[in-house]
């Protein structure tokens, strides 16, 4: 919806005066709060009915607050901080005032912002605005020669990277324009190294690599430089000396040269390793050290210095589970353990399994769990800002998480099975699936036989399979994880592959060598047929089971041989054990489950 109700002519805008309601605000930092502090205003102008200024005022708060998105490619759009109002909010009136307003704006900030809204949303319309493209450019130069060299120059970077790629489209023909920006980025470049302030020179460096700026072999021996410092100096920091020399080395690639950025590559390995020998914890020691070894395979370091670092990182990974501890925390499960009990009444053992399969629960609403996974990262905001690294016992990384990030659904992937594990499979391994485990076992326990007589009736089950999925399914009736885990895990890729077949779906794919073979289960489970064949709750189910690097990840542990005989008994095969039993006994769960709905 449009801000602007009507048209403001260029008289009327000079008249009306707009600069003299800001002469306060502080433009030279970016702030969100200018709508906010603005309202004093506006309210005072809408009580005297001086509604068209009032409505400027809001255009003006509202264009104060969008957050550009520098580094986006062409045509370089503008979202707003709450992703909404953003530019396809404005219409004709408010771009026509938005432009006037840029060219008498006195501040250099304001008028970059005015002019840069205007000139983009114009274009999105089909606008010719050439000319207040170019006042964006040089209204960003002149801000950030004013600020980007100061103790707080990081602020601006957005500015000085916004302004570079706008006078590739606007002024890409001013050699002077060209110079001065050059000159700009170079020098606050240097004023970073000297702060040591990662946030200003890696946010400029970065451009150059992404756009290829020619001046780039003017910009690498600057960070070469400054990186030799930052590992040899009385403030040794090893970690702003490899991550200087990897911008080093990008550098030293787009201006071509090989030799140069080859040097650089290994300095990168070579000081993260140098760091990995200092002191502090072995896990964060480990860490660095892998990330050394990497930097230094890619770079083709001698395959002796490879091995000899390799074995460096085993012994330091060897003292890692001596730094591990565990938190107990204690919770009252007693109603929730009597209801799971409650549940198993029988009164034969087929209908105690009927009971322990289908009255219990379910398997989860993946939209449920999305909701409650992002919503659990928007309140615990501060573990989704940096990246997670996940270790093994012996303090092997076997994951690796990035910041955490709404849009992008491979993240909210891996947050909803993280949740699913910590808020509801783990608690029902623990306590629910136990007690009644205990209720059948001592009331009515079903026998080996039974299990083998399910298998073989059952339609869902793979054939040929029968024996191995009624040893897991007893062996789990006894407590008896590690060969229930043994039996089922093998179990579950056959199971998805029959369901698929039976449907009419194809499970082959076709390698690279033009050869037909099965598709892994990780991949059947991705797939569109799964998601139609066997509903969206049972592959989360499965996919947090059995392959999600965030979930028990029971198939890749167990098929190379990540497993141990104790880490086997895990509370994943105790869920994998009751899901087994649900596949199998699906046909008569419903219609046990319909005999229930129609007794009550």
């Amino acid at each position: 919806m449009a801000i602007l109700t009507r048209p403001v002519s260029e008289e009327t805008l000079s008249a009306m005066d707009w600069q003299q309601y800001v002469l306060e605000l502080d433009w030279s930092e970016y702030s969100i709060d200018s709508r906010f502090r603005l309202m004093p205003q506006i309210e005072q102008l809408q009580a005297r009915d001086e509604t068209l200024a009032a409505e400027v005022l809001t255009l003006l708060g509202h264009v104060a607050t969008l957050v550009m998105e520098p580094r986006a490619s062409f045509p370089f759009r503008i979202r707003s901080v709450q992703k909404k109002n953003g530019l396809d909010s404005l219409d004709q009136y408010d771009i026509e005032c938005l432009a006037m307003m840029a060219l008498q704006a006195n501040d250099p900030w304001l008028r970059a912002r005015l002019a840069d809204v205007a000139v983009t949303a114009g274009r999105d319309r089909g606008l010719n605005q050439w000319q207040l493209g170019s006042t964006a450019v040089h209204a960003y130069l002149d801000h950030c020669e004013q600020h980007l060299l100061g103790e707080q120059g990081f602020l601006h970077t957005d500015e000085a990277i916004r302004g570079t790629r706008l006078r590739w489209v606007y002024a890409k023909r001013d050699e002077a324009t060209y110079e001065r920006y050059k000159q700009l980025i170079i020098s606050g470049i240097r004023r970073g190294l000297e702060l040591r302030h990662p946030g200003l020179y890696h946010a400029l460096a970065r451009d150059i690599i992404a756009q290829r700026y020619s001046f780039s072999a003017e910009v690498a021996p600057i960070l070469e430089q400054a990186a030799n410092q930052f590992a040899t100096d009385e403030n040794c920091d090893y970690d702003l000396a490899s991550r200087a020399y990897l911008l080093a080395y990008k550098l030293w690639e787009v201006a071509g040269n090989k030799a140069s950025a080859n040097r650089c590559h290994l300095a990168a390995g070579q000081a993260l390793v140098t760091r990995s020998r200092g002191t502090g914890s072995a896990m964060l020691r480990s860490d660095w050290l892998a990330e050394g070894i990497q930097l230094l395979r890619q770079a083709r370091s001698p395959r002796q210095h490879i091995t000899a670092l390799w074995q460096e990182l085993s012994d330091l990974r060897m003292g890692i589970e001596s730094e591990m501890h565990e938190h107990e925390f204690s919770v009252d499960v007693t109603d929730i353990a009597e209801a799971a009990r409650a549940a198993i009444t029988g009164p034969t053992a087929w209908e105690a399994l009927l009971q322990l399969g289908f009255l219990l629960g379910n398997w989860y609403d993946p939209g449920m769990i999305r909701q409650e996974a992002i919503e659990s990262a928007q309140r615990f905001v501060f573990r989704s800002f940096f990246t997670q690294v996940h270790l093994d016992r012996s303090g092997n990384p076997i994951d690796r998480e990035d910041a955490f990030d709404i849009n992008n659904e491979e993240h909210v992937t891996r947050r909803m099975v993280a949740y699913l594990l910590e808020h509801r499979l783990d608690f029902f391994s623990k306590v629910i699936a136990p007690n009644a485990l205990e209720v059948m076992t001592a009331s009515h326990p079903p026998s080996f036989e039974l299990f083998l007589e399910a298998a073989y009736l059952s339609p869902t089950a793979p054939k040929g399979h029968e024996y191995s999925l009624a040893r897991g399914l007893y062996a789990g009736c006894t407590s008896d994880w590690h060969e229930c885990g043994t039996y089922l895990i093998p179990q579950v890729e056959p199971f998805v592959r029959n369901l698929l077949k039976r449907a009419g779906r194809n499970t082959l794919t076709v390698g690279d060598d033009g050869i037909e073979k099965e598709r892994t289960l990780g991949d059947m489970l991705i797939s569109q047929d799964a998601a139609e064949i066997l509903g969206s709750r049972l592959v989360l189910e499965l996919r947090a089971l059995m392959t999600e690097s965030s979930g028990y990840r029971l198939r890749n542990n167990y098929a190379h041989g990540l497993f141990n005989d104790a880490e086997l008994e895990n509370v994943g095969v105790v869920r994998l054990w009751w899901t087994t039993l649900r596949l199998v006994m699906f046909p008569w769960g419903r219609e046990y489950l319909a005999s229930l709905n129609q007794a009550v």
